[in-house]
């Protein structure tokens, strides 16, 4: 993790533009370990445990800007390891192809970088005269596609300017109140059996 740029760098914000850029530093491993210690294992079972750190970490205080924005949770006794990552470094599919990425195998590693696939760009259809067949063709089509992307772009930069103006989000039931991204947190985790996803009947009787 520490070899991609983003885990090794500060997000700094200019004083005078308040723009955001990224600057190199030096990590320091022990500021992005942290082990978890749990002195009420006794009554409680290990997806309990972890679903309470999760919550707490949910509303725990913002990672300090002074160090990269992650952290990596180590529950020895839960054989379970948290990754804490703010949405600034990557979103959630590029950590996860990360995280897929550094736990594959060496071996799968070396077969995937001894494969070369090479491009084979085919050429254009050409007259006698060795003139391209059909580029005007799709120079005019180009040009339609291109004003019909400005015109719908257009229609739905208007259309979110009045719904930002004039339509509001209906309060419901499970609309929340001031302050409720402060509330405590809790996850949840289901466990079933594959075996209880088949269907009842046989395939014979299925319609």
């Amino acid at each position: 993790m520490i070899k991609i740029p983003r885990f090794s760098s500060l997000l700094v914000v200019d004083p005078h533009d308040g723009a955001e850029h990224w600057e190199k530093t030096d990590v320091n491993i022990d500021d992005h370990i942290i082990i978890h210690h749990d002195d009420e294992h006794d009554h409680h079972d290990d997806d309990d445990v972890i679903n309470s750190y999760l919550a707490d970490i949910a509303i725990s205080p913002p990672m300090s800007m002074d160090k990269p924005l992650w952290e990596v949770h180590i529950m020895h006794e839960y054989k379970c390891m948290i990754v804490r990552v703010h949405h600034a470094v990557a979103d959630g599919m590029s950590l996860m192809s990360l995280l897929r990425t550094m736990g594959r195998s060496s071996y799968a590693d070396m077969r995937h970088d001894g494969e070369h696939h090479h491009h084979v760009s085919m050429p254009n259809k050409s007259d006698e005269n060795g003139n391209n067949k059909g580029r005007k063709g799709i120079t005019k089509r180009g040009l339609l596609e291109s004003l019909m992307f400005i015109w719908l772009n257009i229609v739905a930069g208007f259309k979110y300017i009045a719904r930002c103006l004039w339509e509001k989000d209906k309060r419901t039931m499970i609309s929340g109140i001031e302050g409720v991204e402060l509330w405590p947190r809790k996850v949840s985790t289901a466990r079933f059996n594959i075996s209880d996803m088949k269907p009842s009947r046989k395939p014979s009787q299925m319609p």
